[in-house]
Protein backbone atom coordinates (compact mmCIF):
# COMPACT_ATOMS: atom_id res chain seq x y z
CA UNK A 1 0.00 0.00 0.00
CA UNK A 2 2.74 2.77 0.77
CA UNK A 3 4.20 2.06 -2.33
CA UNK A 4 1.32 2.70 -4.38
CA UNK A 5 0.74 6.03 -2.80
CA UNK A 6 4.19 7.25 -2.62
CA UNK A 7 3.57 6.36 -6.46
CA UNK A 8 0.85 8.38 -6.52
CA UNK A 9 2.26 11.47 -4.74
CA UNK A 10 5.61 11.23 -7.07
CA UNK A 11 3.54 11.58 -10.50
CA UNK A 12 1.35 14.32 -8.42
CA UNK A 13 -2.37 12.61 -8.86
CA UNK A 14 -4.85 14.81 -7.90
CA UNK A 15 -6.22 14.87 -4.49
CA UNK A 16 -9.26 12.93 -3.91
CA UNK A 17 -7.66 10.54 -7.15
CA UNK A 18 -8.33 7.17 -6.51
CA UNK A 19 -5.40 4.64 -6.24
CA UNK A 20 -7.15 0.69 -7.05
CA UNK A 21 -5.75 -2.45 -5.89
CA UNK A 22 -6.14 -5.38 -7.22
CA UNK A 23 -8.38 -8.90 -6.53
CA UNK A 24 -6.66 -11.12 -9.31
CA UNK A 25 -9.35 -13.84 -9.35
CA UNK A 26 -12.68 -14.83 -9.61
CA UNK A 27 -14.05 -14.70 -5.61
CA UNK A 28 -17.49 -16.56 -4.39
CA UNK A 29 -19.28 -15.41 -1.78
CA UNK A 30 -17.47 -16.91 1.32
CA UNK A 31 -14.36 -15.11 -0.23
CA UNK A 32 -15.77 -11.47 -0.64
CA UNK A 33 -17.00 -12.09 2.71
CA UNK A 34 -13.77 -13.19 4.20
CA UNK A 35 -10.29 -12.11 2.89
CA UNK A 36 -11.41 -9.86 -0.04
CA UNK A 37 -13.22 -7.64 2.95
CA UNK A 38 -10.52 -8.47 5.49
CA UNK A 39 -8.08 -7.07 2.50
CA UNK A 40 -10.06 -4.27 1.72
CA UNK A 41 -10.96 -3.02 5.90
CA UNK A 42 -6.88 -3.05 6.07
CA UNK A 43 -6.29 -1.16 2.87
CA UNK A 44 -8.96 1.49 4.11
CA UNK A 45 -7.94 1.52 7.72
CA UNK A 46 -3.91 1.94 6.68
CA UNK A 47 -4.97 4.42 3.66
CA UNK A 48 -7.26 6.83 6.24
CA UNK A 49 -4.27 6.60 9.42
CA UNK A 50 -1.64 7.35 6.88
CA UNK A 51 -3.01 9.98 4.10
CA UNK A 52 -6.50 11.08 5.84
CA UNK A 53 -8.11 10.69 3.01
CA UNK A 54 -5.89 12.32 0.49
CA UNK A 55 -6.69 9.37 -1.92
CA UNK A 56 -9.70 7.14 -2.61
CA UNK A 57 -9.81 3.36 -2.78
CA UNK A 58 -10.50 1.41 -6.15
CA UNK A 59 -11.27 -2.18 -6.72
CA UNK A 60 -9.93 -3.64 -9.86
CA UNK A 61 -10.88 -7.09 -10.11
CA UNK A 62 -14.55 -8.92 -11.16
CA UNK A 63 -17.77 -7.49 -11.20
CA UNK A 64 -18.20 -9.96 -7.81
CA UNK A 65 -15.80 -7.61 -6.23
CA UNK A 66 -17.75 -4.27 -7.06
CA UNK A 67 -19.72 -3.35 -3.50
CA UNK A 68 -23.59 -2.99 -4.23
Amino acid sequence: MANSTSRADHVRDPIGSTVFFAVDYDPTGDSISGPVTDYFTGINASMDAQLLGKYKVGVYGTATCVPR
